[in-house]
């Protein structure tokens, strides 16, 4: 998505709320799981389906994240919609939520952080956004063709023009 949309790798390159959004709405359009399932522990009822004990329960961050009662013109890669956006979790969870959340959530957030400013700290990045997804357990973007153009020379990490540090949680 940064690549596509060469006006936020500036702003994110920089700005640290800039990349936050930046990777929220990417996060929201293209959750790193598109399908969670669990498995119902008791009767009940919510948002007037009822459910039994032992019912499989599938969640799609994928398609929740795209509600445009939460999300206006939800297929638009828009960042700034973060601008004070609070979603609440059965609205925005592309790590799932809950006690089965996953664990390495916050530790991908700041990687994810320190991969976007280090890369645009060494140049920018260029290409269209996928022409489509493939669901395995994951979603895989298609057709995704990308090119970096170096402004310290030579490609990030190689070399005396750009050694990114260990990253968060990993010094």
């Amino acid at each position: 998505m940064l690549a596509a949309h060469p006006q936020w790798q500036e702003r994110a390159r920089t700005d640290e709320t800039a990349r936050t959004w930046l990777i929220n709405e990417t996060l929201r359009l293209y959750p790193p799981t598109w399908l969670i399932s669990r498995m119902v522990a008791q009767d009940g009822i919510y948002a007037g389906w009822r459910l039994r004990a032992g019912d499989e329960l599938v969640l799609s961050p994928y398609v929740s994240h795209r509600d445009a009662q939460v999300f206006p013109d939800p297929e638009e890669f828009r960042p700034e919609r973060w601008n004070g956006l609070h979603p609440r979790i059965n609205e925005y969870f592309p790590f799932g939520a809950g006690a089965r959340r996953c664990v390495g959530a916050e530790l991908s957030l700041a990687r994810l952080d320190h991969l976007v400013r280090e890369v645009l700290q060494a140049g920018t990045v260029e290409g269209p956004a996928p022409t489509g997804m493939s669901t395995t357990i994951t979603l895989v973007p298609q057709n995704l063709r990308l090119r970096f153009r170096s402004t310290k020379g030579g490609l990030p990490g190689q070399g005396d023009q750009f050694r990114p540090g260990p990253g968060p949680g990993l010094a």
